[in-house]
Formats: structure tokens, C-alpha cells, sequence
């Protein structure tokens, strides 16, 4: 996690996980906990060529008011990510309710005239679009993230960075988090406003969701009509923990060489999962 005021990233939302890479940049969104520590473990299981590069949430470091909005959450990210690198073709992710915001951030890419080449959704909510007026309360999240702690303590408090149990930092965390859930649960995506190819890694709990949607026009399919599903195995909250990671992970380095073809002989063959 980056502290307000670090050099080079005043208060701000990149990190590099991995800033050295000949291949291309993959940027990553954070998933609702706001942190970017799962995608350490993605760097150690994607080959070495590619520079990996996550954002994380505004409102992990003391004094930083969180996004209110996806699209304004977006907004700053695309700021960080061209400043990075300034032209497409871009190369994104998200996982969780990170691929919603990784969505916008590819919608905003493309409006502003740079092609996005992949866009990557793990195990993204197939709701895309929440029921009318519902919002998600302070009490719901509280009995949410209480019953998240005890059917997964440990994996839970590593994707939350709880470095500290002091009140106050406990209390930032959870409002940030309430911010983040709040703003995916607002965000209205426009059906079909993304061009780049899409590909979801879907877990069988996340496939039954949407197979059990009563309105079909709200899932991922109506807004992303391209999309691309690929099924894994895994609890949602395990996929960047082996061994489950390792699969779908064989299985995205070849997607990234698919779009983004070795200019040399000397790069590793990538074995496709079966």
C-alpha cells in the first residue's frame, strides 16, 4: 500500500507490483478491499515478460475521501495508467467488483480514442445492473464482512492489508470499503459501449448467479455481448491463492500472447490449460 505523499506517487493510486517488463503492461483494478496484495501473487505466476501494474483504492491512506463513483474512480485511473503509459493498446483486469471499474476504465480508454486490446473480469459479479433504488447499508455490509471473517479470517484479513487493529484505521477500511460497494451497486454501464475483446473467469458459484438472474438485461452477457467465459475452479475468495491460481493463470498468459504476439523466437512457449 502506498502512504500519502510517497515519492514519485503523491497519495496516489498506482503501484508497481512489477514495474520491469518487455512484453507489455498489464493494469490491474483492486477488488472491493481496496488493496492490490492478490496481484503479488498474480506477478509470481505470470511470466516474466509483462510488467504488472495495480490500482488501488482512494481512501486506504489517512486523509483520502474515497471515489463516490465508478466512473469517477475510473476517471483517476485512466490519469495514472496513461501516465504510465501514454497509448494503447491497453491490457486490463479486475477482479471481483474490480472488473466493473476495470470496465469503465476500458469504456473511458476507448472514448477517448485509445484501443483497449483485452479486458479481463475474474469471477466479476454477473449482475451488471442492480435492481432499481436497492443500495447496500451500512448494517448489510457489517453482517457481510462479519461472516466473510469467519468462513474465511485468514483470507479475508490478507486481502484487507489489516496492518493495523486500531480502531481508526479499522473504521477507514471499512468505509472505503462501503464506498467501493456502494459505487459498483450505482454504476449503470452502457450495453455494448466497450469494444475491446472481454474474457471472464468464471467460478461455478458465480455461474449459477447468473443462470438464476430473473432479468437476463442485467447480466454481464446484455452489457458485454462479446464476452468470453472461461470456467475455473475455486472459491471466490481463493482464486489468487494456490493452487488455484495456477490454472487460469497458465490460462490468461496465453490469452496475453494471443493478443500481444512475442516480436522474438526466445520467448517461452505458453502451455494452454486444459
Amino acid at each position: 500500500m502506498l502512504d500519502a505523499g510517497a515519492a514519485g506517487h503523491p497519495a496516489g493510486s498506482l503501484v508497481d507490483v512489477r514495474a520491469a517488463g518487455d512484453r507489455g503492461r498489464l493494469f490491474c483494478v483492486h477488488p472491493a478491499p481496496g488493496t492490490v496484495l492478490c496481484y503479488h501473487e498474480l506477478a509470481r505466476h505470470l511470466p516474466a515478460g509483462w510488467a504488472i501494474h495495480a490500482l488501488q483504492a482512494r481512501g486506504l491512506v489517512r486523509g483520502q475521501i474515497p471515489h463516490r463513483t465508478v466512473e469517477e474512480m475510473a476517471a483517476d485511473y485512466v490519469l495514472e495508467i496513461t501516465r504510465v503509459q501514454p497509448h494503447g493498446p491497453y491490457l486490463l483486469l479486475g477482479w471481483s467488483t474490480g472488473g466493473k471499474v476495470a470496465h469503465e476504465v476500458a469504456r473511458q480508454l476507448e472514448a477517448q480514442g485509445e484501443p483497449v486490446a483485452l479486458l479481463v473480469l475474474v469471477d466479476t459479479d454477473p449482475v451488471f445492473l442492480p435492481v432499481s433504488g436497492r443500495d447496500f447499508s451500512s448494517i448489510s455490509l457489517f453482517v457481510y464482512s462479519l461472516k466473510a471473517m469467519f468462513t474465511h479470517g485468514p483470507v479475508v484479513r490478507h486481502h484487507l492489508d489489516v496492518a493495523s487493529w486500531w480502531p481508526p484505521d479499522l473504521v477507514r477500511r471499512l468505509r472505503m470499503w462501503h464506498a467501493q460497494v456502494g459505487a459498483v451497486l450505482r454504476y449503470r454501464p452502457v450495453p455494448a459501449a466497450v469494444r475491446a475483446r472481454v474474457v471472464l473467469f468464471q467460478t461455478a458459484a458465480c455461474r449459477r448467479r447468473d443462470e438464476e438472474l430473473d432479468d437476463p438485461a442485467r447480466s454481464v452477457q446484455r452489457i458485454v455481448p462479446q464476452v468470453e467465459i472461461v470456467p475455473i475452479v475455486g472459491d471466490h475468495l481463493d482464486l489468487f491463492r494456490s493452487p488455484w491460481i495456477e490454472p487460469w493463470c497458465r490460462e490468461l498468459a496465453y490469452l496475453l500472447d494471443e493478443v500481444v504476439p512475442c516480436p522474438t523466437s526466445c520467448c517461452p512457449a505458453v502451455e494452454r490449460s486444459s
